[in-house]
């Protein structure tokens, strides 16, 4: 099988799981293949396991591509006009917000290159990660080609309400796709709740993956008079709570508890440097930037504790199941988070970790207080977590289930779903 994978920028550092899955696919014996709509940003991580796939990238940002979009218009009118037709249909779904007309206008043209590529190859599965412009592509270029396509949705682009940015035509792509994969059973309930013309068939749960080859154990060990030290990691965005974090770690100093704290992650770090001024705790507090997984493995092994405080965005953003938690859980590395979304779906409470109140600071200082009360305990609610991860969340044992749904649709059987 022959998969062709539409994503909205590739590589990119926060989204290692979909290089999880891809090569999770190959080992499984399926040739991959990428589309990029936009270029990675700059800060952007070219981890190792993505240079086989760089190599078979399409970027369809690139200006030959773009002209070639523009320029296959009439052509596609000519010998596809009822699928030109559906897809001018589109931007009547997308007068919601002046960002999403414009967004359609700028995938139009990706998607004429990509129904243009794929006539040189020989393509079973168009797939799309997020509910956004990388689905939009997806599905113009499946009414071009005939490929069926299917969609991965994961957070952003389910729980967002602002209509500046959540994605347009959600429910519309959800019917068309072959199938739709939702990471956690959170947010296929959601989904189903916000978009009821969604036919629940289509919705199938299939959490993200990692290799737990990679996040192996390792022994620590660390004198008595050392300061704890607590890692977190992930986009230094609103939902991801580091400022509730800080705010935790300055109540678990001023409780006695010699702790240390490192941030991983990208992106404004202005108003929560502000903070850890504020707090006085700038030889406590680390923010360091983007680094490759490697270096993310090193870090982990070298902390006692990981915390993600994620909690809800004033546009309705939160996470639904991060990546951070699969590797740290992998490395039996305790972690304390937040009972929000798809979390408590790998992050069971008293059995594989620790969860505090989304938001709260008192609460997430708690949590954890209890941890560092009880270390062994913490250490073996972790081991389960490693067990959890293994069952549930790896990229291989995922991936291969993938496989199987996208054989069993193109062979027109009917598989059982949630």
């Amino acid at each position: 099988m022959k998969v062709l994978y539409v994503l909205a920028k590739f590589p990119s550092t926060t989204t290692t799981f979909v290089t999880n899955e891809m090569n999770g696919l190959r080992r499984h014996g399926a040739e991959v293949e990428v589309a990029a709509l936009w270029p990675s940003a700059r800060d952007d991580v070219v981890h190792e396991q993505d240079r086989f796939l760089l190599a078979r990238t399409i970027k369809l940002h690139r200006g030959a591509n773009v002209l070639a979009g523009l320029f296959l218009c009439p052509y596609f009118w000519l010998v596809r006009p009822l699928a030109m037709a559906r897809s001018m249909g589109l931007v009547w779904e997308h007068f919601t917000s002046a960002l999403g007309l414009l967004k359609f206008l700028a995938c139009l043209p990706a998607a004429l290159a990509l129904a243009w590529h794929c006539g040189s190859r020989r393509c079973d599965i168009l797939h799309a990660h997020f509910l956004s412009s990388a689905a939009l592509v997806a599905m113009i270029t499946s009414w071009l080609t005939g490929i069926p396509f299917t969609i991965t949705a994961h957070a952003y682009d389910i729980f967002v309400h602002d209509p500046r940015t959540f994605p347009q035509a959600v429910a519309r792509k959800c019917r068309e796709a072959a199938f739709v994969i939702v990471v956690h059973r959170f947010g296929r309930n959601f989904l189903l709740s916000r978009f009821p013309g969604i036919p629940a068939e289509k919705l199938r749960v299939l959490h993200i993956g990692i290799d737990p080859a990679v996040f192996e154990p390792r022994p620590r060990s660390r004198r008595p008079d050392e300061a704890i030290h607590i890692l977190s990691n992930g986009s230094l965005i609103e939902k991801k709570g580091h400022d509730v974090l800080v705010e935790a770690v300055a109540r678990l100093r001023e409780a006695g508890h010699q702790v240390m704290l490192t941030i991983i992650g990208g992106g404004g770090a202005a108003a929560l440097r502000r903070q850890i001024a504020c707090l006085g705790l700038e030889q406590v507090v680390v923010l360091a930037s983007k680094v490759p997984q490697s270096q993310v493995v090193n870090m982990l092994a070298e902390s006692d504790l990981f915390a993600l405080a994620s909690k809800r965005a004033a546009n309705g953003d939160m996470d639904g199941i991060p990546t951070v938690l699969l590797e740290a859980l992998a490395m039996e590395v305790p972690v304390v988070t937040t009972r929000l979304s798809g979390i408590p779906e790998l992050v069971i409470e008293g059995q594989t970790g620790y969860l505090a109140e989304p938001g709260d600071a008192a609460s997430f200082a708690t949590a954890l207080q209890e941890a560092l009360a009880q270390p062994e305990r913490a250490a073996s609610m972790a081991r389960r977590g490693r067990e959890r991860v293994i069952a549930e969340f790896s990229a291989s044992t995922n991936a291969a289930r993938l496989l199987e749904m996208w054989k069993c649709h193109l062979h027109g059987i009917r598989l059982f779903t949630e």
